[in-house]
Formats: structure tokens, sequence, C-alpha cells
């Protein structure tokens, strides 16, 4: 996952930006978006998740059917 951000990290601007300026802003967007999104997920996980269902086995079954 690490190598995968490093990757991403580079070249998302350059790969939305193919298109236009614009896209270039709208995937950055999206791109940080995504991040925030997952690292409030796994805050979220540990203080209340886990200890309602057990185990991150059973964790990771309740954001999938939430999601």
């Amino acid at each position: 996952m690490g190598a995968g951000v490093a990757v991403m990290q580079g070249n998302h601007a350059a790969g939305g930006g193919a298109c236009s300026r614009s896209a270039s802003a709208f995937t950055t967007a999206v791109y940080t978006n995504g991040l925030l999104i997952g690292r409030f997920a796994r805050g979220v996980m540990l203080p209340l998740v886990l200890p309602l269902v057990g185990n991150w086995q059973r964790g990771f079954v309740v954001w999938s059917v939430r999601s």
C-alpha cells in the first residue's frame, strides 16, 4: 500500500491534467478525499467498532456492509 501511495502521489496530478487543468484540480481533490476518508475509517475502527464486534475480521464485515 505504501508503494502504491508513493507512485500515485507523484503521478495523480500529471494524469489528471492530461485532459485539462480543471481535471487536475478535480482528481487531486478526489485523491485527497479518499486518503482522508480512509484515515477516518481507521480512526473510528479502533475505539468504536472493535469493542462492539470483538475482532478485526468482524470489523471489516461491518465496514463492508455499511458501504
